[in-house]
């Protein structure tokens, strides 16, 4: 659907901030200052993807750049040149100079043309938005939203002088060149935070955060037990002092069989002179494993787990 709305009434709540004026400052309707020609409607059937003049639609607005092409005879008047001031009739009504190449004007995309000798194209451009967004929030719709060429007609825009408006679009840029500025150091920060945190989880990972029980040991001028001694010195413990340690009298039962390797093996086994080391699984809902090993020389095991393996 259409702007049902007074213009006027839009401009005098200034609901989203951008419609104020100086107190010194006139308005003057878009038309007087400005003309505007809208879109041709040229003929699809003639719509190319590799040759003819370059072609704009509204998706193209904000691209600044089209892949449509129009093979076919056009009237001069409407070939857009960079620069030039276009809006977007339908959808979000979107504002933006043209930054492609020369193109031809298609239906629904109109071109705003200012008189520079009263009007600033850049502070027209800088101005205009701010209008279309007001109109563009109270347009009703059930699809897709309109915008007819005589609601810009009869927008109404803040007049200061023309010096007053280089003024103010030079200050604009000013500002805009510093917050594009902040956008590109940021971008770099950001990427810099990824490579420290690659550098943490590496460093963390090597064991640089913390010292080792090695560096400790040296450090304190003292003795540690390595990872093969500690092996070493478990693997020479008997089976029954460990028993005696690890578990209580409650939980010992005598095991004959054992499973290993997918196949079930008797006691007998361990009588080889071998050693193994017995792991067990107690029976739970969360199937936690019992972090309590036996190794078992000789004759004779004893395991408190009604399931467990042999390594």
């Amino acid at each position: 659907m259409s702007f049902t709305e007074n213009i006027n009434t839009i401009v005098a709540e200034n609901r989203n901030g951008l419609l104020g004026i100086h107190p010194r400052w006139k308005r003057v309707p878009l038309k007087d200052i400005a003309t505007i020609l809208n879109g041709y409607p040229f003929e699809s059937s003639r719509f190319k993807r590799d040759k003819g003049t370059p072609l704009i639609r509204i998706r193209d607005i904000t691209q600044g750049s089209t892949e449509t092409y129009y093979d076919g005879d056009f009237a001069p008047e409407f070939l857009v040149r960079r620069g030039e001031i276009l809006i977007g009739m339908d959808g979000d009504f979107y504002c933006e100079p043209w930054q492609g190449e020369p193109a031809l004007l298609n239906q629904r995309v109109c071109k705003v043309t200012p008189d520079e000798l009263q009007y600033s194209k850049q502070f027209l451009r800088y101005a205009l938005p701010g209008y279309l967004d007001a109109i563009h929030a109270l347009t009703s719709s059930v699809t897709v939203k309109h915008l007819s060429s005589r609601t810009i007609a009869d927008i109404p825009l803040p007049f200061p002088t023309l010096e007053e408006q280089k003024k103010i679009v030079a200050e604009i840029e000013k500002q805009f060149t510093r917050l594009d500025a902040g956008i590109a150091a940021l971008k770099r920060v950001q990427a810099n935070l990824k490579r420290y945190r690659a550098a943490v989880l590496k460093f963390a990972c090597e064991g640089k955060f913390v010292p080792t029980e090695a560096e400790l040991a040296k450090q304190e001028k003292r003795k540690y037990e390595t990872g093969a001694q500690l092996l070493a010195r478990i693997l020479d413990e008997p089976c029954g002092s460990l028993h005696r340690q690890s578990f209580t009298a409650s939980r010992r039962v005598g095991v004959d069989k054992y499973w290993t390797g997918g196949r079930r093996r008797n006691r007998s086994d361990t009588q080889a002179g071998k050693s193994r080391v017995l792991f067990g699984r107690e029976n739970s809902l969360d199937n936690q494993l019992i972090c309590q090993q036996a190794v078992c020389k000789g004759i004779g095991t004893i395991c408190h787990s009604k399931s467990f393996g042999v390594m």
